[in-house]
């Protein structure tokens, strides 16, 4: 039987005009075709590998415990970047061989590499980690690039948003200038980020005339910083910005300091919090830049009222 059906099947073929000789050619195979955001992706995955091992490195005793304490919740952040990017694109189907994770930088001395019981200075690996990560947002905000935030879809631009605001912080905070494109908000969400500030900016001028001295300077401060914002996206809003109401609800009555201290930091911790609420007014990728770097500049403003840099700034994960 089984002999049979093999010539039954050679019959077939060789009167179908298949070739079998040895010297028939190879047939083509068609190119895989690429997911949304893969060149994205592909290229955060690698940006966020750089920072996760830089941020890794043991630094020398005696560094500063607040320096200490920034690298490692770093090195945390960026494994949760790694975890998420790779998780997107396995979702997306991008075969696992296109974002096998390994080692992607080496430690900031090639001469102290290898030797066991290597420590670093601080200065040395927190220079290098904010370099990694103003690199990681110049690289991801230019215009142009298949690996650029502006391409990033619907699905992506709130992920894609939330590591650039990230690393934008994180790199401000240690020292390095992030070089943000020339870009506007897109005017309605302008719009919404700028109803946003003005509730806190109202909330700290509650908060302020319950304060006197230093703390009463420094929550000025921060309306006088909130009072600017609020210009900026007036001017990006245009026609688009809803009239100022004439106060907002306070989320408890201020009636002494320290509730006029808690206040600030619960309207600084709910902005922080909703830092990316404009990008669902953005219909396209064009507006990821000015939405990161607006957020980012809400949470470097939060930071010293003791709001925390969480490793996706803006999204419930």
């Amino acid at each position: 039987m089984l002999v049979a059906l093999g010539l039954g099947v050679a019959g077939a073929t060789t009167s179908c005009g298949v070739r079998l000789e040895s010297d028939a050619p190879d047939l083509p195979l068609l190119p895989r075709q690429k997911a949304a955001d893969e060149d994205l992706l592909l290229s955060l995955l690698r940006s966020a590998q750089v920072v996760r091992e830089l941020a890794s490195l043991p630094v020398a005793g005696g560094s500063p415990g607040p320096t200490v304490a920034w690298l490692a919740r770093e090195a945390i952040a960026a494994t949760t970047h790694v975890s998420e990017v790779r998780a997107a694109l396995a979702a997306a189907r991008v075969p696992s061989s296109s974002f096998t994770d390994t080692a992607a930088t080496s430690p900031p001395s090639a001469t102290a590499a290898g030797r066991p019981g290597t420590t670093y200075p601080a200065t040395t690996v927190t220079d290098a980690v904010a370099g990694a990560q103003a690199g990681l947002v110049t690289t991801h905000t230019a215009a142009v690039g298949s690996s650029s935030a502006v391409t990033a879809s619907a699905a992506n631009r709130p992920f894609v948003a939330a590591m650039l605001v990230h690393h934008a912080v994180s790199a401000v905070h240690l020292g390095v200038r992030v070089g943000w494109p020339a870009a506007t908000l897109p005017a309605p969400a302008a719009a919404v980020a700028l109803d946003q500030v003005r509730a806190v900016r109202y909330g700290a001028q509650v908060a302020a005339a319950h304060l006197a001295g230093d703390a009463r300077a420094r929550v000025v401060a921060l309306v006088d910083e909130a009072g600017r914002e609020e210009e900026r996206l007036q001017d990006w809003a245009g026609t688009a910005a809803r009239p100022a109401p004439p106060g907002y609800t306070l989320p408890f009555a201020v009636h002494s300091a320290t509730t006029a201290d808690r206040l600030v930091r619960t309207l600084l911790g709910a902005l922080v919090s909703d830092c990316l609420r404009p990008l669902a007014a953005v219909d396209d990728g064009s507006g990821v830049p000015a939405a990161a770097e607006t957020a980012a500049r809400w949470v470097g403003l939060a930071l010293p009222w003791g709001a925390s840099l969480a490793p996706l700034p803006g999204l419930q994960r």
